[in-house]
């Protein structure tokens, strides 16, 4: 299975545009200023399946892992902005999000441990992208993570 994602990976990396993102560590609202990652300058790809520029960030940090949502707002071609909610699945070492049930998104190795009202803090690493149509991927993309201290 890593040999797979890391193959899956190179792949994103030699096709695709690696954009950047910022993340910082997600909390409660009631505490703290709610998580954002936001897409930098990014540029639509018929190879990338988030087009426009947004932001995104992790909602009910504090409810289950299964119960988390990933909020992405993007602009359209039309310069319109719109916003999906994508179901998480999360753990200690793996996020994984699904658009449309053709497309899989997952983040790999974030190291950090749950905190009771934390969300994990992924520093550094590869989220990547995986367009898939009837069992066939169609094309995948590598986003840059970078944190805020």
């Amino acid at each position: 299975m890593k040999q797979i994602i890391f193959v899956l990976a190179i792949l994103a990396f030699v096709s695709c545009q690696t954009y950047n993102f910022t993340v910082s560590q997600g909390c409660n609202p009631h505490h703290c200023k709610r998580n954002f990652w936001q897409f930098n300058h990014t540029l639509e790809s018929m190879a990338c399946p988030i087009p426009g520029e947004g932001n995104a960030y992790l909602s009910n940090p504090t409810m289950s892992p299964s119960e988390m949502t990933l909020e992405i707002a993007t602009l359209n071609q039309f310069g319109k902005r719109s916003k999906v909610y994508v179901p998480l699945q999360v753990n200690q070492v793996h996020i994984e999000a699904h658009f449309n049930n053709n497309t899989t998104f997952s983040i790999q190795n974030c190291q950090e441990a749950w905190a009771s009202e934390n969300i994990p803090l992924c520093q550094n690493h590869t989220f990547v992208g995986v367009r898939v149509q009837n069992n066939n991927i169609l094309s995948n993309c590598t986003f840059g993570l970078d944190p805020i201290f």
